[in-house]
């Protein structure tokens, strides 16, 4: 946000989006506003991340691998029946896992949440230096959202430490840089998407 002057003539304190969502819309934000003075701003809010057309996801080389997000079946033989799967088990658990880490996260002692709030610096400037050696110069409202990818993987490390989640460092790397590139290949690169 700009910094703007308060009653006072004081600069007041900038206002930051920090809520993260999922939306399984068929129009992404960049189709729904487009032709309405866009700005790059706005995408970096509501990231569009495609989760379609991801190769080696079908055990039936036989299946369309186009339509398809599942990466990996585990012990279930197609997509649908995995997916299925996933379905009863929201429909029993929904909301569990949300509720626990919030009852976490809002008991963490004042020298936890300046660990924690370290850890989010570490994670920020590994993304940043990965991002920077693999693609170059990034525009700044990429950098912006390497903030978004950041808070991912902080809040992934948080749910594993609070036994939320049961994944290992590796498997929450990958997933958020497989997602980053997802992203920014959607995006079409690390250029400003608005003049400066």
């Amino acid at each position: 946000g700009k910094s703007r002057a308060n009653k006072t003539g004081d600069l007041r304190d900038k206002k930051r989006w920090r809520v993260l969502f999922l939306s399984n819309g068929e129009k992404s934000l960049e189709e729904e506003i487009q032709g309405q003075g866009m700005n790059a701003g706005q995408l970096v809010r509501l990231i569009d991340i495609p989760v379609t057309k991801v190769k080696g996801c079908l055990k039936n080389s036989n299946q369309d691998e186009s339509n398809t997000a599942l990466q990996n079946f585990h012990e279930f033989e197609t997509n649908l029946h995995f997916s299925s799967h996933i379905h009863s088990k929201i429909t029993k658990q929904y909301g569990t896992a949300g509720a626990s880490f919030l009852d976490k996260y809002t008991s963490l002692s004042q020298e936890d949440r300046e660990k924690w709030s370290n850890r989010f610096s570490e994670i920020k400037q590994h993304i940043a230096d990965e991002t920077l050696e693999t693609h170059g110069n990034l525009a700044k409202d990429v950098l912006r959202a390497l903030d978004r990818f950041s808070l991912v993987w902080l809040a992934l490390d948080m749910a594993v430490s609070f036994n939320v989640l049961e994944l290992d460092e590796n498997s929450i790397k990958q997933a958020v840089f497989s997602t980053l590139q997802a992203w920014i290949e959607h995006r079409g690169g690390v250029a400003s998407k608005e003049s400066d």
